[in-house]
């Protein structure tokens, strides 16, 4: 089984007994699947679809060796052609050798009016991963939640998992 199907698994069970007075209000995952640490903030879910606000994965040891720097920057060119299934497509926005950290972004945000909305991705060399999403209006910028089905998060889980180990 797949730490994707794994993890949306254990989530939609998570979901489905959490008590109905709570239904609607944010879920917070935080499980250890094959030696890796899989945080979820589910900010609203039905029954094929979630609306995110976060998904990060990192080793759940303290002591996995850091990847060089040449490894992080291939595994960030390779997690920007698997992921290709996302409302934009991805690009390599920054590759900081001296933190050991590469941004990626949505490579065209998506625009409507003055609103500019686009996925971020922080990779560092410790092995985690977080994908986000943010919205700029105005010159003000914040974090917002993006919308997945099922399939496209085991998917997501999947290929994210394959860039930290």
């Amino acid at each position: 089984m797949t730490i994707g199907k794994n993890v949306l698994e254990r989530l939609r069970d998570a979901l489905e007994h959490q008590p109905s007075s709570e239904e609607g209000r944010r879920y917070f995952y935080n499980q250890v699947h094959q030696d890796l640490r899989v945080q979820i903030m589910v900010a609203e879910a039905d029954r094929f679809s979630s609306m995110l606000d976060r998904v990060q994965i990192s080793p759940a040891a303290t002591d996995v060796p850091k990847l060089d720097f040449a490894a992080l920057s291939e595994r960030a060119e390779q997690l920007v052609e698997r992921l290709t299934y996302l409302v934009e497509n991805l690009a390599i926005i920054e590759a900081d050798s001296e933190s050991q950290k590469i941004q990626i972004r949505s490579s065209e945000p998506r625009t409507e009016g003055e609103r500019r909305s686009y996925f971020e991705i922080i990779l560092d060399a410790g092995r985690n991963i977080a994908l986000r999403r943010f919205e700029s209006e105005n010159g003000l910028t914040r974090q917002v939640p993006f919308h997945v089905t099922d399939e496209v998060l085991q998917r997501l889980l999947d290929d994210l998992a394959v860039a930290v180990t």
